[in-house]
Formats: C-alpha cells, sequence, structure tokens
C-alpha cells in the first residue's frame, strides 16, 4: 500500500471518516483527488452528493471508480465494498452529464451501516465559477461531518468579482460588502470564511475546517497566493488549515499546506 501524502497531513485517513466540500472552483477534482489517495491505502471509499455531481469521464477519474451505483442506490450502496475500492453513488438526474445527490438521511443511514472507511461528500453547487456565498438551502451538510474543506478559486481571487464569475451574486454581495468589479481583498475573504451565511454556513459543531484556494495552476501564482492567505491570518480567520492547490494536471496535482492548524486562532 502506498502512504498518504505528506502534502495532506491536514487529513488523518483513520479518524477522517466524513469529509464534506462546499464552496467553489474545485469541489469534485479535490474529492477526487482525496478519493484516489485513501483507496491507495486500501481503504472503502464512498463518494457522493447531497446536490449534483458530475458523471466522471471513463478516460479520467471514472478509470479509478470500482463501483457506480445509480439504480437502487441505498440498497446496493448498502452492500460492503471490496478493500481498496471507490463507490460513486447518486441517482440519474435530468442532465445526462450528472448524477443527483442523496438526503442528508440518506446519508446518515450509509454511515451508520460502518462499512466504508471514508465517505466524501460533495454539499452544494457552483456552476463551475469560482466564488460563491451559499444560497439559503446551502449547503446541505450532515450532522455528522468531520471535516468541511471550503473551496475558494484563485482565478476568482486574483480578479475582479462580477456577477458573471461568481455564483449566488447578491449572496456573495452581502456576505463579502464587495460590488461588481471591486477586488476580493483580505477583509472581504475573512468575511466570507467567518460569516454566518458564509463558506463554512451550516458546518457541526466540532467539525475541522479547512480553506482550500484551489486553481494556483502556475509556480508564480505560489507567491502571489502566499502572500494573501499570510494577509487573511492576520485577520484570525475561524479555520483549522489552509491549503493551495492545483489539480489541472490530475497524474501530478500540487497540494500544499500554506498554514498549519497551530498558526491559527481555534
Amino acid at each position: 500500500m502506498c502512504k498518504f501524502p505528506d502534502s495532506l497531513s491536514w487529513i488523518n485517513p483513520e479518524k477522517d471518516r466524513i469529509i464534506a466540500a462546499t464552496g467553489a472552483g474545485g469541489k469534485t477534482s479535490c474529492l477526487e483527488y482525496l478519493a484516489r489517495q485513501l483507496k491507495q491505502l486500501g481503504h472503502k471509499v464512498l463518494l457522493t452528493t447531497t446536490t449534483r455531481i458530475f458523471r466522471p469521464s471513463p478516460a479520467g477519474f471514472g478509470q479509478y471508480i470500482d463501483r457506480l451505483i445509480e439504480t437502487d442506490v441505498l440498497v446496493q450502496a448498502g452492500i460492503e465494498p471490496k478493500a481498496s475500492s471507490i463507490t460513486l453513488a447518486g441517482f440519474p438526474d435530468e442532465n445526462p452529464e450528472k448524477l443527483k445527490g442523496l438526503s442528508p438521511t440518506a446519508i446518515q443511514h450509509l454511515i451508520s451501516l460502518n462499512i466504508y472507511d471514508n465517505i466524501l461528500i460533495e454539499a452544494d453547487g457552483s456552476r463551475q465559477r469560482p466564488l460563491k456565498a451559499p444560497a439559503i438551502n446551502e449547503p446541505v451538510l450532515p450532522d455528522s461531518c468531520q471535516v468541511i474543506i471550503g473551496v475558494t478559486g484563485w482565478t476568482g481571487i486574483c480578479n475582479p468579482v462580477t456577477s458573471q464569475n461568481i455564483h449566488r451574486w447578491e449572496q456573495f454581495a452581502a456576505v463579502t460588502g464587495l460590488s461588481e468589479g471591486d477586488r476580493l481583498n483580505p477583509q472581504a475573504m475573512y468575511q466570507l470564511l467567518n460569516a454566518k451565511h458564509g463558506l463554512f454556513k451550516n458546518a457541526p459543531d466540532g467539525a475541522r475546517k479547512v480553506w482550500l484556494i484551489n486553481q494556483v495552476d502556475h509556480f508564480s501564482d505560489r507567491a502571489y497566493a502566499t502572500e494573501f492567505i499570510d494577509s487573511v491570518k492576520l485577520l484570525s480567520p475561524p479555520v483549522h488549515h489552509c491549503v493551495m492547490s492545483s489539480f489541472r494536471n490530475s497524474s501530478n496535482p500540487f497540494v500544499q499546506e500554506a498554514i498549519r492548524i497551530t498558526e491559527f486562532n481555534r
């Protein structure tokens, strides 16, 4: 079996059984990466959603899936999988490129069966935009989530924000205080991380919060992203880890913890 990468020191593969991703700019890519790493450890992994998720392409992540369940979902997903496997479960959607999610009650039932080592949940949608704020009914999180990964896209951070590149613009503007054409400055980012209706909305008490800045696709971006993170850090955001990533090249992803838990206020 492979060693769990040092770049994922912010995840405990044995203790962090229930992990959800919210936000925009790479939730699916992040969870697919985690699923592959956990599978390499010999774990039985369930990947699902409480909203909608793209069907993986056979040439991409689909080649790593051992069970794709979209009929009689609760019964089939309730059958114990083999070790070192990924199960993807969801219902057929009117959009044939997507799968529709399970209810939190259904996911809680699968959790209670204790047949999966890790359950990874995509908990809201973003229409492939790099930033968002949640709607009234988002995110949809099971109460037993132990880790919430709040995803933001670097392309949204380093460009002016507009209603064209932000999902749920009205909610985003209300949370951050920004107007069309503004830059997402550290204070606005802090608001997105800290606000009751921000990135970690509905997070269960005790859940560990990970801020993931994805789309840091170029080496030159890393210094700028680090500088931005350092500026946000001065405001003491209520997160336990901050991570930079790029999943553009799935065969050689970049994942790096930028700030460790001891450096943040808990």
